[in-house]
């Protein structure tokens, strides 16, 4: 992912805590149906945190069809 590093820490998405894999999964799908053209994210990189913003390439999303995870 740009701008996201392997060893990242979310923090938050769009302003939204997350505290586990199910609020993540929840805030992205909200995230991917609204497509918001900037997506702020909060990061613990290391010791310090810090702010990515990324700006998805909507039009190059493919949807699962047939239902959700």
């Amino acid at each position: 992912m740009g701008g996201l590093n392997a060893s990242d820490l979310i923090l938050s998405i769009a302003g939204r805590s997350i505290d586990d894999v199910a609020t993540f999964e929840k805030v992205m799908t909200e995230i991917v149906a609204k497509r918001p053209s900037v997506v702020p994210i909060f990061v613990r990189r290391g010791w310090r945190t810090q702010f990515v913003f990324l700006e998805p390439e909507w039009s190059e999303l493919s949807l699962p069809t047939g239902g959700t995870r």
